[in-house]
């Protein structure tokens, strides 16, 4: 599981009925047995939606759901929009501050307006 891709909890649209969550529940169970971590949640549906055969599932592109701990967003002044940080710098969807505390970092962010970053 470790080199399949994360898919991020925050961003789902999985029926209210599907078996995944019933899987994620009992991932979920079994994970808070053996830690507290921040990010147990995560891990235990990335386990469930992984492990389930049968199971079908669609990963977004990433500027659908952007994670600034990745790489921060340039804003285009033009469009007064978030953007990706690269060449065509498409428009963002979701800015998506995640980690232990998004709140608290203080990001530079780089401006893009009439074609050029600054």
């Amino acid at each position: 599981m470790a080199f399949e891709i994360d898919g991020n909890l925050a961003m789902r649209a999985v029926y209210a009925y599907a078996p995944i969550w019933e899987l994620w529940q009992r991932a979920l169970a079994h994970g808070l047995q053996r830690t507290r971590s921040f990010y147990v949640e995560q891990t235990a549906f990335n386990f469930a939606m992984h492990t389930r055969s049968g199971w079908h599932h669609q990963f977004l592109p990433s500027v659908t759901n952007w994670n600034c701990t990745h790489s921060v967003p340039w804003y285009d002044t033009s469009s007064a929009a978030f953007v990706a940080p690269f060449l065509p710098h498409e428009r963002l969807g979701i800015v998506h501050l995640c980690g232990v505390s998004p709140k608290e970092k203080k990001f530079n962010i780089n401006l893009v307006g009439a074609g050029q970053g600054r």
